[in-house]
């Protein structure tokens, strides 16, 4: 009696017994059913379920009980009952292998592809099986025969490429040509691959096909890109000194080799903190390869940084003469003109590259830049179309454990740290111009860990080591560790980001275990960053900083030093320092200097639409929309101000006053600082009635004499003055607009509440808030009030022309002729010209 079955054993075959009972197993043979019956309706005979039971029960031996000996019993089992059956033969011919039986294995596969010879899987296992026997000549055979079934197996590809090449290493030089074709098949095969079998395949095709240069350029190119997949600095150092090495021995070879002087071009200019960088030198072998258009891409890329944008411009159109397709030079493009000022040509250009490819990074790139440029381009809007944690988890138990077990893991909090009032300073000078909301509440503290690190935890805990003091006494010896201290300054705004962003608290990873209740809260979770995470938080920190007053290089000058160090990121999914600073470098001298840039623009916009107010509407009208680019440019890549929002709010405002429709608007009739004349606003009105608002109106089925509707960019204009008044409470001059924009809109009400609060102010210009005063109280009804505060104003230099204008304007509509024809002429002696000195002159002419 054979032994009994383990009682593990016997437990998994009865159930793969049970579970199979009825089902019959895909690779067996079934009979063919009669042709009235369906496939579903056919039953399996009981030889078919004979041999579903035996495979199931061979496979379960061999991949749960590992006994390869029974399993190959039940396989010879399924061959007696069917001595054709593929997969069974297969198997048994591969545990037969395995055991040592080589050639009755090959034997049994030889019998199997005489009677399937169009399943390559069979000629590849009987190749692999003749390779094992040592004949490697019938080996060789059987795969090219898997091959000719199936063109595109790539495994069989990839042997046959072996075999040849062994036999081409080996001095038999006459099979150089199937090698050629054998490399060219299994690498259009394994498209995308960069595996070990496909970097050999790539190689050594290119030695075939170009001799020893060619093999020189594709290691020296692999080196360079290898330099860039490893996450250690060192690896990346070795790779661009082994990818010099390379290029330098193909310019020795072919010195007029452009593709080699490309690339030793970007191997002196990819790596800021590598041994290899040198600007000088890049500079010198991108311009040996004239006829490439990406050598003339980089050298416009090195020009931009050096600040030699007419260089950058003269390289990108040089690129673009020998290639009109090169993406990467269309968006260099549109940045050097986004720089220069020129949005049109800037958006051209960015539109260009998208039409390129549309799928691309660099599209993406493109229509970022326009999104900053036109926020209702076509292209932006196209694009457009196609967890939170509950509770205060900060205040839980569960929370602060993970914060005390953190502090432990790092030696715990140094609470006579020197530098803890260095820090504070810092982090209130930088919070001064975060526009914090009041639900954060920061802590700062030095831990007792030589590692050199800075934290920050999403409650707003944030932890500098004391390895990262000791680390940049020792890199910047020359730098007092201060309140003016750049870098890490730069190291802190990085870290409040971390916090603003909410990176961790919006992470899954936090959420996850935040809400598992039957576990403890790993204090690894509450610093965990990505990729992405890291880079939000250099650019957004570099902006912070430098609001703050803080030189803008003072985050690249820390990530150098750390790159200098050779020190690796902590995670691996986190960008290294080099990568870190070519995207600040990138950021600042891109997008951060373009928003500054803006503002200046729109500096130069505003002045120029006043002073195009007096006589073309129309072109101050586009100018102020210009401005409102400008502006808004400017606050969403740095962090807004009370002045920009104030700027933005006038720009705004402007803008809806031309266009607000009817002959009643106060800032049509009162002189303000706000107000256009209401001759020439009717005027320009009327144009833009029959083009814009009566379509509106109709659209929204007014009649055309219903009350005017309030343009959007007026309450846009409310929005922006408030925004700057709740940064800055005590901005006057925000206030003053917002009353007048209240006025505008006839919310005479909210004017008087504004103007209330600005009679307080001990600072801002009596006469002017006189002028204001009687024009809230002229719309208000109170014509003596009124009268009295423009004869207030009247006293004031300043205001004494507005003053006396709206003195004679409220003298008029009160029926005092004789005081109303006065004052016009009072105001003619001091303003002579201009839309309000017309509106003057017909004035007397009607009285």
């Amino acid at each position: 009696m054979n032994a009994p079955l383990p009682r593990t054993r016997l437990l998994g075959a009865v159930l793969a017994i049970a579970l199979m009972a009825a089902a019959v197993p895909a690779t067996a043979a079934a009979p063919r059913a009669p042709a009235a019956a369906s496939a579903q309706d056919a039953k399996p005979s009981k030889k078919e379920l004979q041999i579903g039971r035996h495979l199931m029960m061979a496979k379960y031996l061999e991949l749960q009980e590992h006994d390869p000996a029974a399993a190959l019993k039940e396989y010879r089992a399924v061959l007696a009952l069917d001595r054709k059956h593929v997969d069974a033969t297969m198997a048994a011919a591969r545990l037969e292998a395995a055991s040592g039986k080589v050639a009755p294995a090959a034997k049994r596969l030889k019998r199997l592809a005489k009677d399937n010879p169009t399943n390559s899987a069979i000629w590849r296992e009987l190749a692999e099986m003749q390779r094992q026997a040592g004949d490697l000549g019938a080996a060789l055979e059987a795969y090219r025969k898997a091959v000719e079934v199936n063109p595109k197996d790539v495994e069989a590809l990839s042997k046959v490429a072996r075999l040849l090449s062994s036999r081409y290493a080996g001095g038999d030089t006459s099979v150089k040509a199937e090698l050629t074709t054998a490399l060219q098949a299994y690498l259009a095969a394994a498209k995308g691959r960069r595996d070990p079998d496909s970097r050999h395949a790539e190689r050594l095709l290119a030695e075939l096909t170009g001799g020893e240069l060619a093999r020189v350029i594709y290691d020296a190119r692999s080196a360079y890109d290898d330099a860039w997949n490893d996450p250690s600095f060192s690896s990346i150092n070795r790779g661009m000194a082994k990818a010099r090495a390379g290029f330098e021995r193909c310019v020795q070879l072919q010195p007029d080799n452009a593709l080699c002087h490309y690339y030793l071009g970007l191997v002196f200019s990819s790596v800021k903190a590598s041994d290899q960088y040198d600007l000088a030198k890049a500079r010198a072998e991108l311009e040996k390869a004239p006829a490439l258009a990406d050598a003339h891409v980089e050298l416009a890329v090195i020009a931009r940084k050096e600040a030699d944008d007419a260089r950058a411009k003269k390289e990108l159109l040089a690129a673009l003469n020998l290639d009109r397709n090169n993406q990467r030079a269309w968006v260099e493009l549109g940045i050097a003109q986004k720089l220069d000022g020129a949005d049109t040509e800037a958006i051209e250009s960015f539109t260009q590259a998208v039409r390129i490819d549309s799928a691309s990074s660099l599209a993406a790139k493109a229509i970022g830049e326009i999104n900053i440029l036109d926020p209702h381009n076509q292209l932006v809007q196209q694009r457009l179309r196609f967890g939170n944690v509950e509770g205060d988890v900060f205040s839980s138990e569960k929370f602060k454990s993970a914060v005390a077990a953190f502090e432990r893991r790092f030696g715990g909090v140094d609470l006579d740290a020197p530098e803890q009032r260095v820090l504070e300073g810092m982090l209130e000078r930088i919070l001064d111009v975060a526009d914090v909301e009041t639900r954060y509440t920061f802590r700062i503290a030095v831990l007792n860990t030589l590692d050199v690190n800075a934290f920050a935890l999403p409650n707003g805990n944030i932890y500098f080591t004391k390895g990262f003091f000791q680390f940049m006494k020792k890199t910047l010896p020359d730098r007092p560790i201060d309140i003016d201290h750049a870098p890490m300054a730069h190291v802190l705004a990085h870290e409040i980001v971390h916090v603003l962003r909410q990176h961790v608290v919006r992470s899954q990873v936090f959420q996850q275990a935040v809400g598992d209740a039957s576990s403890s809260l790993d204090s690894s979770v509450l610093v965990h960053m990505t990729r992405i995470h890291e880079i939000e938080a250099d650019r957004e920190g570099m902006v912070l900083a430098a609001m703050a007053g803080y030189h803008p290089r003072g985050g690249i000058e820390f990530m150098e030093a750390r790159g200098k160090a050779g020190e690796i990121p902590p995670h691996l999914d986190h960008p290294t320092y080099d990568e870190r600073i070519q995207y600040l470098e990138e950021y600042w001298s891109n997008d951060v200097k373009y928003a500054w840039m803006s503002f200046s623009f729109g500096l130069t916009h505003m002045d120029e639409a006043r002073r195009a107010e007096h006589t073309d509407l129309a072109k101050a009208e586009a100018l102020y929309r210009e401005a409102v680019e400008d502006f808004t440019r400017f606050n969403q890549t740095l962090k807004p101000t009370p002045e920009t929002l104030n700027d933005l709010g006038i720009a705004y405002a402007k803008i809806g006053i031309y266009r607000m429709v009817g002959p009643d608007n106060p800032l049509h009739t009162w002189n303000t600082s706000f107000s256009v004349e209401r001759t020439l606003a009717l005027k320009y009105v009327s144009i833009r009635e029959t083009t814009e608002d009566s379509k509106k109106r109709k659209r929204r089925g007014a009649p055309a004499e219903a009350a005017p509707f309030i343009p959007r960019e007026l309450h846009q204009a409310v929005k922006q003055f408030k925004a700057a008044l709740d940064r800055s409470p005590k901005y006057d001059k925000a206030r003053v607009n917002l009353t007048l924009c209240y006025l505008a809109i006839r919310k005479i009400e909210e004017a008087s509440q504004e103007l209330a609060t600005l009679e307080s102010s001990p600072t801002y210009d009596k006469g002017e808030l006189a002028n204001l005063r009687g024009v809230v109280r002229a719309e208000a009804g109170a014509g003596s009030d009124a009268m009295s505060a423009f004869a207030d104003a009247q006293s004031s230099p300043g205001s004494k022309s507005a003053a006396t204008f709206n003195l004679a304007r409220l003298q008029e509509r009160d029926g005092k002729k004789k005081d109303a024809k006065k004052s016009y002429e009072a105001f003619l002696k001091l303003e002579q010209t201009g839309p309000w000195a017309e509106a003057a002159k017909l004035a007397l002419a009607r009285l």
